[in-house]
């Protein structure tokens, strides 16, 4: 059922080590940034167009990665932050994703998904849940705290 949260509409199934996902993408409809945790998974296109873009975390910007026809399928893994969406403006799409584990999704309200390291200002830090959390900088290496803004 499509939502405020998602343009889409998204029927979810569970077992106990899979998750299916089908979504219905309204002509023009997009996902928010987001991740998929610890999820590996695939995507078929049943029908329609899809686009992803895919967050470039050294020029951390979005970039179109591809687009995707009808019986194509896309390899997803835990370290993506991407934005998928239907390329066309006229035709609904279909896809159907299967992840495991579970889904445990961050949606990132922000474009801006890196913030400045506390310790030393670098700014190759993801934090999560828009909470104070102790991280481990990869520029400096030292422990310091870091504000995120995602919600989930």
């Amino acid at each position: 059922m499509s939502n405020k949260k998602h343009p889409y509409q998204r029927k979810t199934r569970k077992s106990r080590n899979y998750e299916v996902v089908e979504i219905v993408w309204p002509p023009g409809a997009k996902s928010p940034p987001h991740d998929h945790g610890e999820s590996k998974g695939m995507i078929m296109v049943v029908s329609g167009t899809i686009y992803q873009e895919v967050f470039d975390k050294e020029t951390k910007m979005f970039r179109l990665s591809a687009t995707y026809g009808s019986g194509s399928v896309i390899e997803e893994t835990p370290d993506i932050i991407h934005v998928m969406g239907n390329a066309s403006k006229d035709e609904p799409a279909k896809t159907v994703h299967v992840y495991t584990p579970h889904l445990k999704m961050t949606d990132y309200a922000s474009g801006e998904l890196f913030q400045e390291c506390r310790v030393c200002h670098g700014t190759k830090v993801i934090c999560v849940q828009g909470e104070d959390l102790p991280i481990q900088c990869s520029e400096c290496s030292g422990s310091g705290k870091t504000k995120y803004y995602a919600s989930t």
